[in-house]
């Protein structure tokens, strides 16, 4: 059985082949060459619900990063439900 999602199918390879990763490597050279980047938007840790939040509503124009660093002084003991988001 292939897994489905509506009429989309999902496929892929654990082990990437030469091929795809020289093809990525050279991506990423000419990227780098000519001053491409990434449109991010950069949250801490601590507000991963909100991040949640907003990818649920489709209130994302950029792709999140959640900058790790305060995750260290971020007491999980102290968190509510809701607190990571929908669902935790």
């Amino acid at each position: 059985m292939r897994p489905t999602r509506g009429w989309r199918r999902t496929a892929g390879s654990i082990r990437p082949e030469r091929v795809a990763i020289v093809a990525t490597a050279e991506l990423l050279e000419f990227c780098a060459e000519h001053g491409i980047t990434a449109d991010v938007e950069v949250l801490p840790s601590s507000r991963v619900g909100e991040a949640l939040e907003r990818l649920g509503r489709g209130d994302v124009r950029y792709r999140f990063v959640l900058d790790l660093p305060d995750l260290e002084d971020l007491d999980l003991e102290d968190l509510g439900p809701g607190d990571l988001g929908p669902g935790d």
